[in-house]
């Protein structure tokens, strides 16, 4: 997002005057801004809880508190919010579980919840978000696996859970996501085949699944119906077996990393591939 000196909406933001690096609290009386609606607070030096005085403002759209040194767990009353579109609370402290009250606030389109010390289970209500377009949720220490109620966001473009302690398997049922334009899951804890649905999803640019304990072979049928995607990231698995003939219909793609598995085959598929095998 914008930071609070650039253009948004055409017009220049000047940064908030409380902003200086040495404020280290959000003063509460920022609570009785009735009419703020974009609060970009990104990259300073706040830390503490977050004061449960915001939960008054109902027309806020944007929320970016990233990459400061926020603590505690994430407010339940984000939930409360009615016109919350954006909500980025990405490199910071939090703790504990996800909200489940996030589920509530149905204008959400993204949640980025990176690079924070979140644990256990992502919780269902989120599937419950009708306009969800990104969800972040990497580098954390969730765990389970992708609720089912996911599969249900026709909107969802991103899907970020890298670097977690989740565990499960990919469900066919991903395939069911025909929005989808990144799925990364790296180092999760996977053990899982590769479903062949997700060469089902025609929007699909990116699929980052290195480092888990993904096992069989890659799909025999894998872009026959669509030539996405264009960027594969398979390596230090337990994939075997024949790369298939069918990597020749994914004619989109540019980088194909499969090292540290136990394929065999041609190594010449393309010239125009990046192939890896170590």
């Amino acid at each position: 997002m914008e930071s609070g000196s650039q253009l948004h909406g055409g017009e220049a933001m000047r940064p908030f005057p409380w902003c200086a690096p040495d404020t280290q609290h959000i003063p509460l009386h920022i609570g009785n801004l009735s009419f703020l609606s974009y609060f970009n607070i990104t990259s300073n030096t706040f830390h503490g809880h977050i004061p449960s005085e915001l939960a008054r403002l109902h027309r806020l759209n944007v929320v970016d508190f990233g990459v400061n040194n926020f603590g505690g767990g994430v407010p339940s009353w984000f939930g409360n919010l009615p016109k919350l579109q954006y909500l980025r609370l990405a490199n910071n402290s939090f703790t504990g579980l996800v909200p489940p009250s996030i589920g509530n606030i149905s204008t959400l389109e993204s949640l980025n919840l990176r690079s924070n010390f979140l644990e256990g289970r992502v919780p269902e209500e989120i599937g419950h978000l009708p306009k969800l377009k990104t969800l972040s949720m990497g580098f954390n220490n969730l765990s389970g696996s992708i609720p089912p109620t996911f599969f249900n966001i026709s909107s969802l473009q991103w899907i970020d859970f890298t670097s977690n302690m989740k565990s499960g398997d990919i469900p066919q049922e991903l395939g069911s996501l025909h929005s989808l334009e990144m799925l990364a899951m790296q180092s999760a804890n996977i053990t899982s085949l590769i479903p062949s649905s997700i060469f089902n999803i025609s929007s699909l640019k990116e699929l980052c699944l290195s480092t888990n304990n993904l096992f069989g072979s890659l799909p025999r049928d894998m872009c026959s119906h669509h030539s996405s995607p264009k960027i594969m990231y398979l390596g230090t698995n337990k994939l075997m077996g024949n790369i298939p003939r069918a990597i020749g219909h994914c004619t989109l793609l540019s980088a194909f990393h499969i090292q540290e598995n136990n394929l065999t085959g041609n190594r010449s598929i393309s010239q125009t591939l990046v192939v890896d095998f170590g």
